[in-house]
């Protein structure tokens, strides 16, 4: 396999250097950013192309490692070259290989290929990719290939159906930059009380990573405790009652985690709701209600 990269980001670089790491054949880099492509090329031991014909014509797999929005038209402008049997590929989350217009056309084969990982750095997140998930969508006829590329670099991978990308997708974003959200929220909630932000997130960065951690290792069911999973109306009560003074989405997201957590719960408490005092359908039934008066009050 000849890889070569259109694009020359933190995407570009950090699997550049991965695949290159790995013993993968990097042909080089193409950009519209000729000096970023230099120093993608630079880093991965690999050539710089200024021609983008050219460097279609040294490889037979090609990663258009572009912005979503520029995917489409940086397709649209290579697709007429000769592509006979390539291998097309972006990593986009939320796009499929349906973005590659016409591929039949061509002779190429269009794949989505993306690693669950927040890539940060161009310089140091190939170091930390390797432990990344990957997740696979396009063309039947030639997967084995990219079966065969994931299988040497030795991540653990899924292949998916392209009508369940911006599904895929939501989760990936729910798990990774909606989280974030919540734990901002909690360090406002500890400055209102007397905290300055600095010991906020070191009061809550231990809490954070440690309960991410235990959910990793023995998964979210087991890992849940808090007032919701054992039962504690009373409690969440107070605390509805305290994010009063806090801007309404505050109270509205506190309660549909809540909700959201009556099931998590359910799951690892048996006989939860009939035999479990206090939460159940008594909770589920608060929670609602609340939610309701909360949606009513927003819309007058």
């Amino acid at each position: 396999m000849r890889i070569g990269f259109f694009g020359a980001g933190k995407a570009g670089f950090t699997l550049g250097k991965y695949f290159s790491d790995k013993g993968e054949d990097v042909v080089g880099y193409w950009s519209r950013n000729p000096k970023s492509a230099e120093d993608a090329a630079d880093f991965t031991n690999s050539m710089y192309y200024d021609s983008a014909e050219e460097l279609i014509r040294h490889s037979d797999t090609l990663f258009l490692t572009v912005p979503d929005s520029a995917i489409g038209t940086l397709w649209d402008g290579i697709k007429n070259f000769p592509l006979k049997d390539k291998l097309v590929c972006h990593v986009s989350g939320a796009l499929s290989s349906g973005v590659f217009s016409d591929i039949n056309q061509t002779g190429a084969f269009g794949y989505s290929i993306h690693p669950l990982f927040a890539i940060h750095s161009k310089y140091n997140s190939h170091k930390q990719i390797e432990k990344a998930f990957f997740t696979i969508e396009g063309s039947k006829e030639r997967m084995y290939i990219i079966r065969s590329l994931m299988d040497r670099l030795g991540n653990n991978y899924a292949i998916i159906a392209s009508d369940k990308k911006e599904l895929y997708h939501a989760a990936a974003v729910t798990a990774s930059n909606h989280v974030l959200a919540l734990l901002s929220s909690a360090q406002s909630y500890l400055v209102e009380c007397g905290m300055t932000k600095a010991q906020a997130e070191s009061a809550l960065n231990p809490l954070f990573i440690g309960n991410a951690q235990n959910a990793a290792e023995v998964g979210v069911i087991n890992a849940l405790t808090g007032p919701v999973e054992r039962g504690d109306l009373s409690t969440i009560k107070k605390h509805i009652s305290c994010l009063e003074d806090f801007k309404d989405e505050d109270k509205q997201l506190y309660l549909l985690l809540a909700l959201k957590l009556c099931d998590l719960a359910e799951k690892k408490n048996e006989g939860y709701g009939k035999n479990h005092i206090g939460i159940g359908e008594n909770m589920r039934t608060y929670l609602r209600e609340e939610l309701k008066i909360e949606a009513i009050s927003i819309n007058i």
